[in-house]
């Protein structure tokens, strides 16, 4: 057997470079699936966190028509209330809200010296309620007695944390308004036009939005 016929036989150098190609694509097949998985992810907590917080406000009487109230009732009341936060910061998805607090509008009657008085009150909530607060996030283990000659029955439930909710002390102003020279009033983001106002009571109409 001649010496070249014992020689090992080596690769080719077109299957190098076919090795070569193969671990340089399968790195780039793993680094498509981390970018791939990551804008999935991005994708779905993109809107969660995107959601902007928005207040909300909204009253107990028509809009756009005469109203009349007695000296010491309420004119309208302003409720208002704001996304509630997820756990990103963004606003829950269901649409879910928490309070934040009213503002009310009272007539008074008319002072000496002609003018029609009202009293303004406005009450601010302030809360750390998160959609983690109504959905709980806390746990606890329950067991359940057995009923007759059974095991008794055990499980883990979800319960919430309580949220810190606080109503600040009201802020209150009464005022008179001289009606030669305005009729409007501003309440949150409401106008009232105040139409007429006697010691017997005033009519007035909500016109909206200011």
């Amino acid at each position: 057997m001649s010496p070249d016929s014992q020689r090992l036989p080596r690769c080719a150098p077109s299957r190098k470079l076919a090795i070569l190609l193969s671990k340089h694509n399968a790195g780039r097949h793993r680094v498509f699936r981390v970018l791939a998985t990551t804008t999935l992810v991005l994708s779905l907590i993109g809107p969660l966190v995107a959601a902007p917080i928005k207040a909300e406000t909204s009253v107990d009487r028509p809009l756009a028509t005469e109203l009349f109230v007695s000296v010491g009732d309420v004119m309208l009341k302003v409720e208002v209330r704001e996304s509630l936060p997820n756990a990103f910061g963004g606003a829950d998805i269901f649409g879910r809200t928490r309070d934040r607090g009213f503002s009310d509008l009272r007539y008074m009657g008319v002072d000496p010296t002609g003018y029609p008085v009202f009293r303004r009150r406005d009450v601010d909530i302030i809360t750390n309620e998160t959609t983690m607060s109504r959905s709980g996030t806390g746990s606890a283990v329950v067991t359940v007695p057995p009923a007759n000659s059974g095991l008794p029955i055990t499980g883990i439930i979800s319960r919430p944390h309580a949220p810190s909710i606080q109503a600040l002390p009201p802020d209150t102003v009464e005022f008179g308004l001289d009606l030669s020279k305005s009729r409007v009033l501003t309440i949150r983001d409401r106008t009232v036009e105040i139409i007429d106002a006697s010691g017997a009571g005033v009519r007035y109409r909500i016109l909206g939005g200011s």
